[in-house]
C-alpha cells in the first residue's frame, strides 16, 4: 500500500491547486481538504508537547476509548504530564473549524489514534497528510503502515507520561 501511495504522490508533486483555492467565490462554509491541508502545512507553529490526544471518547462500542481517556487524561497522578496534551473532542465533524483544528494539531509531532468504530480510524490518515506521526495499536492492519511513519504500540502504558519517565522522543518505523 505504501508503494501505491508513494507512486500516486510522486505523480502529484507538481500538481497545481484547484482554481477555487483562495477564490472569493468559494462559499465560506465550504472547505476543500486540499485547501485546509495546504494552509496547515504552510503555517509555522512552534511545537508544544510531543503527543496529542484528541478524540471523542464514546465513539466505540468496546469502551476502549473511554478507558484510554480516563487513564491518560482524567486519572489522578497525571497532573505533571509534560509529554502529551489532552484536548476533548465533541462528536461529529466541525467543518467550519477544520482549518483551525488542523493548524492546532500541527503543533504536535505525534497524534494518538485509537480505533474508531472499526479497527481503522480516520485520524490515522489525517495525521499522515498533516505530517504528524500517528500512534496506533498493534492490529491486523499493521501491513497498511509498512514504510509509513507510524508508531505501533501494544498498550498506551508503553508511552512515557512525562519527560522524567522517558526522553522526549519516540521510535517509529522509518525506512
Amino acid at each position: 500500500m505504501s508503494d501505491a501511495i508513494n507512486h500516486v504522490s510522486s505523480e502529484q508533486q507538481y500538481r497545481k491547486l484547484s482554481a477555487v483555492f483562495n477564490n472569493t467565490d468559494e462559499p465560506l462554509n465550504y472547505i476543500q481538504p486540499i485547501d485546509v491541508t495546504r494552509r496547515a502545512l504552510l503555517t509555522t507553529i512552534p511545537s508544544k508537547d510531543l503527543l496529542l490526544i484528541n478524540f471523542h471518547a464514546a465513539n466505540d462500542r468496546t469502551g476502549f476509548r473511554s478507558r484510554l481517556w480516563r487513564d491518560m487524561c482524567v486519572s489522578k497522578g497525571i497532573a505533571n504530564r509534560t509529554f502529551y496534551e489532552c484536548i476533548s473532542k465533541t462528536g461529529g465533524v466541525q467543518i467550519k473549524e477544520l482549518a483551525h483544528i488542523y493548524t492546532r494539531n500541527r503543533q504536535y509531532l505525534f497524534w494518538l489514534s485509537p480505533r474508531g468504530r472499526g479497527l481503522d480510524c480516520h485520524r490515522t490518515w489525517e495525521a499522515l497528510y498533516l505530517d504528524i506521526i500517528p500512534v496506533v495499536w498493534n492490529t491486523s492492519l499493521n501491513v497498511l503502515y509498512e514504510k509509513l511513519p507510524v508508531l505501533i504500540i501494544n498498550d498506551h502504558k508503553e508511552l512515557p507520561v512525562s519527560s522524567s519517565q522517558g526522553s522526549h522522543s519516540l521510535e517509529y518505523y522509518e525506512d
